[in-house]
């Protein structure tokens, strides 16, 4: 005499392999969601870190040989305290408002304005920002 289908067990063994398939998967994307959160909430975070690289003040050359400039302090309008070179050449072609970008300082520019002033002969303004130089 013949079984029938089902009557050996096999549907339930399957079944409960299904359902522990089923739970592991539950699990394995609740620990992705906890991982991918807690990565998003570190980012956050550390935002500011990744991302700005300043060099501080005494750190690199501030009077760079070769460099006519002049010291430009100036305040911000929530009153902090602002550096700049103003690298002025007779008789400019233009004036040039150099933002460093988000790593080092102004002094880490040094070769670069030199560069401008000699072969472009262009006056530059370059700035540090907050935290920066």
């Amino acid at each position: 005499m013949k079984n029938s289908p089902g009557s050996d067990g096999s549907s339930s063994e399957q079944s409960a392999l299904s359902r522990r398939v089923g739970w592991w998967m539950l699990r394995v994307a609740r620990v992705s969601v906890l991982v991918y959160l807690l990565s998003m909430l570190l980012l956050m975070i550390f935002e500011e870190r990744l991302i700005f690289f300043p060099s501080r003040y005494p750190q690199g050359e501030w009077r760079p040989p070769g460099l006519k400039f002049e010291d430009a302090d100036f305040t911000s309008s929530d009153r902090v305290r602002l550096h700049g070179w103003f690298c002025a050449v007779s008789d400019p072609r233009a004036v040039v408002l150099v933002s460093h970008g988000n790593a080092g300082h102004l002094a880490d520019r040094a070769e670069e304005v030199r560069l401008w002033q000699r072969h472009l002969h262009v006056s530059v303004f370059i700035y540090d920002y907050r935290g920066y130089g």
